[in-house]
C-alpha cells in the first residue's frame, strides 16, 4: 500500500557501473496460509505491452524453486499508460496472465484477478 503517492516519483537505476549484470525488485511479495501451512506467492506487474524478461523469470523461479513450501509466481498484466495520464495501478482487480508452480509456467484456464486468485489459493481450491 503507497500512503504517500508524491514520494513514489522517485525512479530507481541500477543500470551504471554494472554492465550486463544488475539487480532486479520483485513487485509483490505475499505470504497466504493454506490449511495451516505457508504459501509464497510473488509477483511481477507489467503493462499489457511490457516484456517480462528471462532474466527475471529465472530470478523469481530460483526463489520459488528452493523456499521450502509451497511457492508460485504470478504475472500480473495491466493497461494503464503514464503517456496517457495514469498515475497508479489497482493491482488486486489486475488480470493474472501466467502462473509458475513446481517447475512450469502456465496460463490460467478461466479468467482470474490477482484478488481472485490469493482468495482461492487460502481457500485451498487452487
Amino acid at each position: 500500500m503507497i500512503k504517500n503517492y508524491q514520494r513514489q516519483q522517485l525512479q530507481m537505476d541500477f543500470s551504471t557501473g554494472m554492465g550486463n549484470d544488475h539487480p532486479s525488485d520483485i513487485d509483490m511479495f505475499y505470504m497466504a496460509n493454506q490449511n495451516g501451512l505457508p504459501v509464497l506467492i510473488l509477483g511481477e506487474i507489467k503493462n499489457e505491452h511490457g516484456t517480462f524478461g528471462k532474466g527475471q523469470r529465472k530470478v523469481l523461479q530460483q526463489v520459488a524453486d528452493n523456499f521450502r513450501h509451497r511457492a508460485l509466481i504470478i504475472y500480473i498484466t495491466h493497461n494503464k499508460r503514464i503517456e496517457e495520464g495514469a498515475t497508479k495501478v489497482d493491482v488486486m482487480n489486475c488480470p493474472v496472465s501466467e502462473i509458475y508452480e513446481n517447475g512450469k509456467w502456465q496460463t490460467p484456464s478461466c479468467k482470474v484477478t490477482v484478488k481472485r486468485f490469493i482468495d482461492l489459493i487460502k481457500k485451498g481450491q487452487i
